[in-house]
């Protein structure tokens, strides 16, 4: 679970229902437009919330950030940086 500077807090929705839970209040689903579940770390300063993923077989892909604005992407060694899709 994470916190953000408005103290709005963002978890995991649960295994069926992939993306995000935030609370401000009230409960809103933020559904995510990939097929894995997002497990949410941490905030950065704009705001962005980045998550892990896990597909349920073998393991990650990569990882997932989704922006103020609404809107997800999804970074994997294949798009980005990142040494591989895995912890």
């Amino acid at each position: 679970m994470v916190k953000d500077s408005l103290n709005n807090l963002y978890f995991t929705s649960g295994y069926y229902n992939k993306g995000l839970i935030k609370f401000d209040s009230i409960f809103h689903f933020i559904k995510c437009p990939y097929n894995f579940k997002v497990f949410p770390l941490a905030i950065d300063k704009i705001g962005n919330i980045w998550c892990r993923t896990d597909n349920g077989i073998s393991g990650g892909n990569g990882v997932v950030k989704y922006s103020p604005d609404g809107l997800w992407q999804n970074y994997t060694s294949v798009n980005s940086v990142l040494y591989r899709d895995w912890e």
